[in-house]
């Protein structure tokens, strides 16, 4: 992590993050610091990916999926592509 933190912050972004509460992990490190939200989630799962190496069993692993955007995009396609086919004549 870029920015030092006393003993009581970092207690506050581990507890945060063993319970899988990322947001309130970020937020704590942005008021910690004073940092952007893009810089402070970049340290934040660094030190969560840190913290689950050392520790696998007490934090959960770090999310890898990219969001709900793809998977609605997917849906998006399969009904057009449904409606595409409904079209076509027999």
């Amino acid at each position: 992590m870029p920015e030092k933190l006393s003993d009581e912050q970092m207690n506050r972004l581990s507890e945060a993050l063993e319970k899988g509460r990322k947001i309130d992990a970020i937020k704590a490190y942005r008021d910690a610091t004073g940092i952007g939200l893009k810089d402070a989630k970049v340290a934040v799962e660094k030190l969560h990916a840190d913290l689950h190496e050392q520790y696998p069993d007490r934090y959960p692993a770090p999310s890898t999926s990219v969001g709900c955007g793809s998977s609605a995009a997917l849906f998006a396609l399969a009904c057009g592509l449904v409606y595409l086919i409904s079209l076509s004549p027999a």
